[in-house]
């Protein structure tokens, strides 16, 4: 079994919550198109 998750450290940059979601999903499809059984991490 893998785990693919996306991380996003919240800076009070992006407009809504709607937006934070929307960039962790993006970087969990990227661990998934890498293989999966990994994580990404992003800052806002």
């Amino acid at each position: 079994m893998r785990f693919s998750c996306g991380v996003i450290h919240y800076l009070n940059n992006l407009p809504n919550v709607d937006q934070l979601y929307q960039k962790a999903d993006q970087l969990m499809y990227e661990v998934k198109k890498q293989g999966g059984g990994n994580v990404l991490l992003a800052r806002s």
